[in-house]
């Protein structure tokens, strides 16, 4: 079985950092306007974040709004090239915001779980694995909920690698903090990990030579 065969049979896929609750707050009412129609009308919200952003270029929550709207777009879109456009897209604005966020959004940390989720989208693991690393380098100004996106989030990333003895205590972490997928898939990592320990072995075992008849 391979790591992406593997990977395929979790219960969740990627969970955005700032998905729902844990989201970077805004600091406007246009930009709240935004986040609520995100969903509902995408078109709406990009121009309203467009907007702030052509009178604040370095918005932190504008850009990272924006490249949110960006990434669901792209996520709606079916398979292919204008998918991976997107994300390329909506990863491209989340850096412009990790750019300034010492400046102008020092207090959120969500944005590194973000970029992850959108690298590994976009199958740039390197960079999943590197944006991941530094949110775990800011985890102390997580809640709980962030955390435990973030570890489930690299319990798949780690799988997806076939790296299962580093994905488990992931997915352990994930679920101590109450993520239920993470707990799910907490089992079938332990089964795809004795798998590949056992193909292993197999391969360690010599095979006996047979005798060659004169």
């Amino acid at each position: 079985m391979s790591p992406r065969s593997s990977a395929a049979l979790l219960a969740v896929a990627l969970v955005l950092g700032a998905g729902g609750a844990a989201c970077a707050q805004p600091k406007s009412p246009e930009l709240e306007r935004a986040k609520a129609l995100r969903d509902s009308d995408p078109d709406c919200a990009e121009a309203i974040v467009r907007g702030v952003l052509a009178r604040s270029p370095n918005d932190y929550f504008a850009l990272y709004h924006l490249g949110l709207i960006i990434y669901g777009r792209g996520a709606r879109a079916p398979e292919g090239p204008d998918r991976l456009t997107q994300y390329r897209s909506a990863a491209a604005y989340l850096e412009k915001a990790r750019a300034v966020r010492p400046v102008h959004g020092a207090a959120d940390a969500t944005i590194f779980n973000t970029l992850g989720v959108i690298y590994l989208a976009a199958g740039d693991l390197g960079r999943a694995q590197a944006s991941f690393d530094e949110g775990l380098r800011n985890q102390s100004m997580l809640s709980p909920g962030s955390r435990a996106k973030l570890y489930s989030n690299i319990g798949y990333l780690k799988t997806l690698q076939g790296k299962y003895a580093e994905a488990l205590p992931a997915l352990q972490q994930a679920s101590t903090l109450g993520n239920a997928d993470a707990r799910t898939n907490l089992g079938r990592v332990r089964v795809q990990q004795q798998f590949q320990q056992q193909m292993q072995m197999q391969k360690q075992v010599p095979t006996k030579q047979q005798a060659t008849p004169r």
